[in-house]
């Protein structure tokens, strides 16, 4: 079955957070009336990390151009709920023969990648095969020149088994689709150095607009900020920049109507917002990879940084400002080993560190991502870290970083 839609993929528990970050994007970068039209209808959430649009070359334009929550940015153009290989190659070898979009009547070079397609009886290799098959048959019984070219593509596709609800076990269907960025997007090109256990990009940008920094009026501080993915995510979410570094484009933007809709897109949609960032990186090594990972970003003037341990951090007098965020990702078994008793020591004094600001000025909040890691043999990181801060947090989120579930906890101070 043939599908026009738009699919965005982000980290587990991020469907919300994405939703928010497009609806502002696409009510800054399209005209009014025509971004009230496409808002209308909320998305469809698909699993843990997914949301479905109707798809129009504008909004994904936008999606595809600024969209920093979400690591694919994807165009559905066939579904099949065949469970083996011979009637899923005459589903699609059907809607190929008889698409009509210009995404397939221009040819060219394709590559097909596989994410995993237990919804068929076959491994992920024959079902790329038979996706392959499909597409070039059709398109040959047509005089259509499409060649496979894994290295050089012009589109690339997808072929997933996705949830037809908002739950991980129910029923399912296989999805092909178009990559519109062409890589996997939380890939910014800015971090080419950084330290043990990093953040994804796209899990930074949500921790940020999870902790509501209104970068207007708050200052940021992130007292252990390893190679800065959250201070640069946080400047690039209040400018609204392109997730692309100047020279580079989406792999969509060769796709007629998508390319046109691209080119009309600025480089950011705030140029004029500038965010305040305060951070602090206690190794060395570390602190000059943020520096180097700020300046290819284009944002290191926007971050003060302390080269040393945030216990010995004199922060400027903050009284006259509106209350600040402190935002940070705190070493956690999983990422950094080292016994609980040094872990519980670390995040007492990071609690300190949190509740003492507040004295320049009420208001303040804390946020924090700690991963669900533990065994048999020792406690819970986030239990532990819970038990050391002391208090209760007023949110408690499930998230991933990558493969790793983890917990985002936020404190009024």
């Amino acid at each position: 079955m043939k599908l026009r839609h738009l699919r965005l993929l982000g980290a587990y528990g991020s469907n919300k957070i994405m939703a928010g970050e497009l609806s502002r994007l696409a009510k800054r970068a399209l005209p009014g009336e025509r971004s009230r039209e496409l808002l209308t209808t909320p998305p469809r959430k698909v699993g843990p990390g997914g949301l479905v649009y109707p798809y129009e070359h504008d909004l994904a334009a936008v999606a595809v151009t600024y969209h920093r929550t979400s690591a694919r940015v994807l165009f559905d153009v066939c579904l099949s709920s065949a469970h083996r290989l011979e009637p899923l190659y005459a589903e699609f070898y059907e809607d190929f023969s008889s698409e009509d979009r210009a995404w397939f009547l221009q040819g060219g070079r394709f590559s097909v990648l596989a994410f995993g397609t237990h919804s068929v009886e076959a491994g992920d290799r024959q079902v790329v095969g038979v996706v392959k098959n499909a597409l070039v048959d059709a398109a040959r019984a047509r005089g259509i020149d499409w060649q496979l070219d894994p290295e050089h593509p012009d589109v690339v596709f997808h072929v997933r088994t996705v949830p037809t609800g908002e739950g991980e076990g129910g029923p399912s269907e296989l999805t092909v689709s178009i990559d519109l960025a062409g890589r996997p997007m939380h890939q910014r090109g800015y971090r080419l150095a950084h330290g043990d256990a990093p953040l994804r990009e796209d899990l930074a940008a949500s921790l940020v607009l999870l902790a509501r920094h209104d970068a207007r009026r708050q200052v940021l501080i992130d007292p252990m900020a390893g190679s800065g993915t959250i201070l640069i995510e946080a400047a690039l979410l209040a400018s609204a920049r392109t997730v692309w570094e100047p020279g580079q484009r989406p792999l969509g933007a060769r796709l007629p109507g998508l390319g046109e809709a691209i080119e009309q897109l600025p480089a950011a949609l705030f140029a004029d917002t500038r965010a305040e960032l305060l951070g602090a990186e206690i190794d060395p090594v570390t602190s000059g990879h943020l520096q180097d990972n700020a300046e290819r970003a284009g944002v290191r003037e926007q971050i003060t940084l302390f080269p040393g341990d945030f216990r010995e951090w004199s922060l400027p007098d903050l009284r006259d400002r509106e209350p600040g965020l402190i935002l940070t990702n705190p070493p956690y078994g999983a990422r950094m080993g080292g016994s609980d008793q040094e872990l519980r020591a670390l995040y007492k004094d990071l609690a300190s560190f949190c509740r003492a600001l507040p004295n320049q000025g009420a208001g303040w909040t804390a946020a924090f991502i700690v991963g669900e890691s533990g065994d048999e043999a020792r406690e819970s990181s986030v239990a532990l870290f819970l038990r050391s801060v002391g208090g209760k947090p007023r949110i408690r989120k499930p998230l991933s970083n990558g493969p790793l579930r983890a917990q985002f906890l936020l404190y009024d101070l």
